[in-house]
C-alpha cells in the first residue's frame, strides 16, 4: 500500500466500504451525502494522484452520480498498492452506513472462509498437543532410563576379592 496520506472524506469512505457494499448502495449514500462540489473535487484529486487525468470524463446530466461510479470504477480497475490512502479530516462527514447497505452475501462468504480457517488451526492445534503429549512421555522414558541406569544397585557388580 502506497504510503502517502490524503485527506478526503467521499474518497476515504468509498475506498473503505466498497469492500462490504455493493455500487448502488454506495452510490446512493455518496450522492445524498456529498453535494456535486464534494464530488467533482474528489474525481480530480483521485485522477490527479493517480496521473490519468487524461482519461477524466466530464459529466455534464446527473453528473454527480456517474462521477461517483467514474470513481468506484477507478479505484476498482487500479491496483490498491498504487492507490494513496485517502483519510477523513472530519469524520462528521463520513455518511453513516447501517445494516441495510452491507452487503450480507460478501459478509457471510468471509463468515464461510473464517470457518474453514478455524477448522484448519483447531486440526493443527490437536495434532500439536498429540506431538508435546507424545515428546512428554517419550522425555519421562528417557528420564527414567537415565534415573535406572545410574541407580547404585545398577553399578553393583559381583566382585570376589581375592588376596594372593
Amino acid at each position: 500500500m502506497s504510503q502517502a496520506l490524503i485527506a478526503n472524506e467521499l474518497l476515504a469512505f468509498l475506498q473503505q466500504k466498497l469492500d462490504v457494499m455493493d455500487e448502488v448502495s454506495a452510490i446512493q449514500i455518496c450522492a445524498t451525502n456529498f453535494n456535486e462540489e464534494d464530488v467533482a473535487a474528489a474525481k480530480l484529486l483521485l485522477y490527479t494522484s493517480l496521473n490519468k487525468c487524461d482519461q477524466m470524463v466530464s459529466r455534464r446530466r446527473d453528473g454527480t452520480r456517474k462521477s461517483i461510479q467514474d470513481i468506484i470504477t477507478l479505484l476498482k480497475e487500479t491496483d490498491s498498492d498504487d492507490v494513496p490512502t485517502f483519510v477523513a479530516r472530519d469524520l462528521n462527514k463520513l455518511p453513516p452506513v447501517t445494516f441495510d447497505h452491507v452487503d450480507v452475501t460478501s459478509l457471510l462468504k468471509d463468515i464461510v472462509i473464517f470457518k474453514a480457517s478455524l477448522v484448519d488451526v483447531q486440526k493443527r492445534l490437536d495434532a500439536s498437543q498429540v506431538t508435546v503429549a507424545d515428546l512428554r512421555k517419550e522425555l519421562s522414558d528417557l528420564r527414567n532410563t537415565v534415573t535406572v541406569t545410574r541407580s547404585p544397585s545398577a553399578f553393583k557388580v559381583n566382585v570376589t576379592l581375592t588376596c594372593g
